[in-house]
């Protein structure tokens, strides 16, 4: 089984800057981040993230380093032995922790204007939550600590969805 993050990035500008953007957070982050063919994420992620062929969409894909190709020790939610070599750290929060840099550093760029990321084993997605940056990190401890990784595709947005009431 492989664990995964695959996401979409949505900017308002073109991919061209994003991806100038992408290039300068992979070098401040341990982490993998690589963009990706839109059409290796159709089959993962296509059914929630609708709009994946627009221009104004870049695909990526992150890994436990750069010389990774998944997201194992990332989000498996284990805490491993002090001497452990992940080349990540041990805890699992502090894993998650650099994800969740990851995602602040990424909406740096004023021009992003969502970020999904599906953290997912094998491919499986079950559901996608909508939620604010600001709301992200708790959520996503939340939602480890029951199962790890969720299979949930998280769209995040700068800010947190508003709820319509009811009629």
């Amino acid at each position: 089984m492989s664990n995964d993050i695959l996401g979409a990035v949505a900017t308002v500008g073109g991919c061209d800057i994003f991806e100038a953007h992408l290039a300068a957070v992979s070098k401040r982050t341990p982490l993998g981040l690589f963009t990706v063919e839109k059409s290796t994420l159709r089959r993962t992620i296509g059914k929630f993230v609708t709009d994946l062929s627009a221009p104004s969409v870049t695909a990526i894909r992150v890994t436990d380093g750069p010389a990774k190709h998944n997201a194992s020790y990332l989000i498996d939610g284990l805490d491993y032995a002090p001497e452990s070599k992940l080349g990540l750290p041990v805890r699992s929060t502090d894993r998650l922790q650099l994800l969740m840099a990851l995602a602040n550093a990424i909406f740096e760029l004023r021009d992003v204007v969502r970020l999904d990321l599906a953290l997912m084993d094998s491919s499986q997605l079950d559901q996608l939550r909508e939620i604010g940056l600001d709301d992200f990190p708790a959520v996503l401890i939340a939602d480890t600590q029951h199962f790890s990784p969720p299979d949930t595709l998280y769209r995040i947005t700068r800010s947190s969805p508003v709820e319509t009431p009811s009629p």
